[in-house]
């Protein structure tokens, strides 16, 4: 009979959310996950993670979303970006994604409106 306790019941749970991170990746962005190696995208999910459990983001949605922003806008996008760092400062830990996505959602009409223009 198998035991486990409840360490190894964590280690478990993180790697498999580490695992669905990873194919939640290669779904939405399969162009970038290409040129990553396993072990690298591997590497992205565990940065991912640390960095949502740094901002007090724990929901697996939300994870995901802030992966989505980190594909999108850069791995450090959060330091790079203003208007992310100044959205994940908000106090409230539970609203700090929403406000995340609402910035993150305005810059898109503006890179588009930027590629349009050329």
């Amino acid at each position: 009979m198998l035991v486990l306790r409840a360490e190894q019941m964590r280690i478990l749970a993180r790697h498999a959310l580490v695992d669905r991170v990873m194919l939640h990746a290669r779904e939405v962005a399969p162009a970038v996950c290409a040129s990553l190696t396993p072990a690298h995208l591997r590497s992205v999910a565990e940065y991912c993670l640390s960095k949502c459990h740094h901002y007090g983001i724990s929901r697996e949605y939300d994870i995901l979303r802030y992966l989505n922003l980190m594909l999108v806008f850069g791995f450090t996008f959060d330091q790079d970006q203003p208007w992310a760092s100044a959205a994940l400062k908000v106090p409230n830990p539970k609203a700090r994604m929403e406000i995340l996505m609402d910035h993150a959602l305005r810059q898109i009409p503006i890179a588009e409106g930027a590629v349009h223009e050329s």
